[in-house]
């Protein structure tokens, strides 16, 4: 391996080394700029100099290099934000847009999504992982996790049979699984039919940052603002328009 020869050979540090690494594999043109700073030794001197500072000043000059360290390791290892809410909130053509792609498949119907779809997404330079989840059907138990509602069965949804072979307990656990990775939640609603109570309690059992997006308000009268489940921030967003989009993307 070139770049360990390299170290043992006293051509470049470790630091040096672990950046080329992660040059190689750069999502964003701003994360393969910083990680060229790092070949070329920025990240090395400041530590250096942290090093070398007198005793009394070692923290004074430590706290603000260890505030880059988030911003690194998203460059390095994207966050995984996730779209969550209802069935028919629409997730899949919020994620869409955020991708400017048809990644995920859009109907009227509920239920369209049923595993976890996840794309890359880049905004502001910073690569963000963003996943789009099966709206969630199911009712939280006390103490985390989920239960069906009555009629809502293993190839059943609301007492209708799925020919298909859906199974909405498989798809509520792949929603699971997805929330408690993440390091962030968009809870998506309809804003023309605010949440119900079940998504209040989600959100309240999430432990990372959230926030509620409400989305369709290209559907609203104008004046319109239906009482919202969540406590601000918030986003209004319509993915047919784009109205909101860039915001909620820059908050990301």
């Amino acid at each position: 391996d070139l770049a360990a020869r390299a170290v043992r050979n006293g051509k470049i540090d470790r630091i040096q080394a672990e950046a080329l690494g992660c040059l190689a594999a750069a999502r964003t043109p701003l994360a393969a700029r910083v990680f060229l700073d790092q070949v070329q030794g920025c990240l090395s001197r400041s530590l250096r100099d942290v090093l070398e500072s007198p005793p009394g000043h070692i923290a004074e000059k430590l706290g603000p290099l260890l505030a880059t360290a988030p911003f690194g390791l998203a460059l390095s290892k994207p966050p995984t934000v996730v779209l969550a809410g209802a069935a028919n909130a629409g997730k899949s053509s919020l994620f869409n847009a955020f991708v400017g792609a048809d990644r995920a498949i859009v109907h009227d119907a509920p239920g369209t999504t049923r595993d976890p779809v996840d794309d890359l997404i880049a905004p502001g330079g910073i690569p963000i992982r963003l996943v789009d989840t099966a709206g969630w059907l199911g009712e939280c138990r006390a103490g985390g996790g989920f239960r069906l509602r009555p009629g809502e069965s293993e190839g059943r949804s609301g007492g209708q049979a799925a020919d298909d072979g859906f199974d909405p307990a498989a798809a509520q656990a792949a929603t699971a699984l997805a929330l408690a990775a993440a390091a962030a939640v968009r809870w998506v609603v309809d804003a023309t039919h605010p949440g119900p109570d079940t998504m209040r309690s989600l959100a309240a059992s999430a432990t990372g940052p959230s926030t509620w997006v409400f989305t369709k308000v290209d559907l609203l009268q104008p004046g319109t603002r239906n009482e919202e489940p969540g406590t601000p921030p918030a986003h209004r967003v319509s993915a047919l328009t784009g109205q909101g989009v860039s915001a909620l993307a820059s908050s990301l």
